[in-house]
C-alpha cells in the first residue's frame, strides 16, 4: 500500500482484513470482531480468514434516518 492521497479509495475496492479494516475505521480490532459476529458489519469467509469491503462496511454502519412524525398519542394525558 502507498501513502498516496488516493490510498483509502484503493482501499475501498478490495478486500482487507480486520486489521487493516480497523486503521481506515479508527477503531480497534475488538470492536471489528465484536460487529462482526453480532452480525453488525457484512464480511467474506475465506477459510478461517474473514474479510471485508471498506465500502460495504460504512454503508453499513451509516446511520439510519428516523421519519420525525409520528402519529398522536391516544392515551389522555392527565391534568
Amino acid at each position: 500500500m502507498t501513502a498516496s492521497a488516493d490510498a483509502p479509495t484503493a482501499l475501498a475496492e478490495t478486500d482487507v482484513t480486520r486489521r487493516e479494516l480497523a486503521l481506515v475505521l479508527g477503531v480497534s480490532t475488538d470492536t471489528i470482531h465484536r460487529l462482526t459476529h453480532e452480525g453488525t458489519i457484512p464480511y467474506i469467509r475465506a477459510g478461517r480468514a474473514y474479510r471485508y469491503r471498506v465500502s460495504e462496511v460504512r454503508e453499513a454502519l451509516r446511520p439510519r434516518t428516523v421519519d420525525s412524525w409520528a402519529p398522536p398519542s391516544r392515551k389522555k394525558r392527565r391534568a
